[in-house]
């Protein structure tokens, strides 16, 4: 892919010439995979969250079940 950075009185008609595409797709990339860490992220710790409560909780009824 070439790069080419020109304003539009340097642009030759009849050439195809691609101009700052490569920032967008920089952006697009880093987006999605700022996207899908923070979904990662999420999901595991939401999953570490929910058993860390529903161990608690276990622990708790059994300690009650021995007490009584």
């Amino acid at each position: 892919m070439k790069i080419v950075a020109c304003r539009e009185s340097e642009v030759e008609p009849g050439k195809n010439l691609e101009i700052n595409t490569i920032p967008k797709f920089t952006f697009l990339f880093w987006d999605s995979i700022y996207y899908w860490t923070c979904n990662v992220i999420s999901i595991i710790y939401n999953f570490v969250l929910y058993h860390v409560i529903s161990l608690n909780q276990s622990t708790y009824l059994f300690h009650l079940t021995l007490s009584s």
